[in-house]
């Protein structure tokens, strides 16, 4: 069986790095080339170490949930009895609530898919090629996969997406009263346009979170019927300019 282009790149660039292997996704799908929409945040917290997981043959098949293994079930078994991480819960609740819009071709990533248990620990210099090998991880499977809408979670998220995008991103809402924040990018990617739509919300790491908690749930759901609708008209077949005699 021929392999794809995407999973040719996920084998190079997840070989174990600092004894982990770096996670560029989680996702439900087994095709992971065909989603739409890439929920981005900036680096997960729960390593995979190599030692916990076997071959790299059996971390591949998990990415792309086959051979009965799959991203949940390995996340879950290597978090054990502490369960899903607080960011893990309040990211369920965004997949929720895309659910209900019928909008279930996401891959959550990060613009930086290297784990560490604090954000800020990737400026320590043991993390130093950690973070880079993340960083292009994320360029490359962006690159592949190319969804049409990215929701980016967080400040430090959004700007360093802008720079990937070569772009500014708006803030997100401070507020229930603030319309959802989005931006139309049209930008080169790997020598060819990209021209997506991108979705900035606070962030859904705790303790961002825990500030605009109370108007989280209607923030999303309005964030996400929005993202159906942008995709509806995309996918609106373009009308026939009539002929002028």
């Amino acid at each position: 069986m021929l392999m794809s282009t995407l999973e040719a790149s996920i084998r190079r660039l997840t070989q174990p790095i600092n004894g982990q292997f770096p996670r560029p996704w989680m996702t439900n799908m087994a095709h992971p080339e065909n989603a739409r929409i890439f929920v981005v945040g900036y680096n997960q917290a729960t390593g995979f170490p190599a030692a916990l997981i076997g071959s790299h043959d059996d971390y591949v098949d998990a990415l792309f949930n086959r051979s009965d293994r799959s991203c949940r079930k390995l996340y879950e078994q290597l978090r054990g009895d502490d369960g899903p991480s607080p960011t893990r819960k309040n990211i369920d609740k965004l997949r929720e609530n895309l659910g209900r819009e019928s909008l279930n071709d996401v891959v959550e990533t990060n613009v930086i898919c290297y784990s560490t248990p604090m954000s800020n620990d990737l400026t320590q210099k043991k993390n130093k090629g950690g973070k880079a090998a993340g960083a292009k991880i994320f360029k490359e499977i962006l690159a592949i996969i190319r969804p049409k809408i990215l929701i980016a979670h967080g400040a430090r998220t959004a700007k360093e997406l802008g720079r990937v995008l070569s772009t500014q991103l708006p803030a997100a809402a401070s507020n229930q009263a603030e319309d959802v924040s989005y931006a139309r990018v049209n930008t080169p990617l790997e020598g060819e346009p990209y021209a997506p739509i991108v979705f900035v919300i606070p962030s859904l790491a705790p303790p961002a979170w825990n500030v605009w908690q109370k108007w989280a749930e209607v923030h999303l759901a309005e964030t996400c019927a929005q993202a159906r609708k942008f995709l509806d008209e995309d996918a609106r077949p373009r009308g026939v300019e009539p002929r002028l005699v």
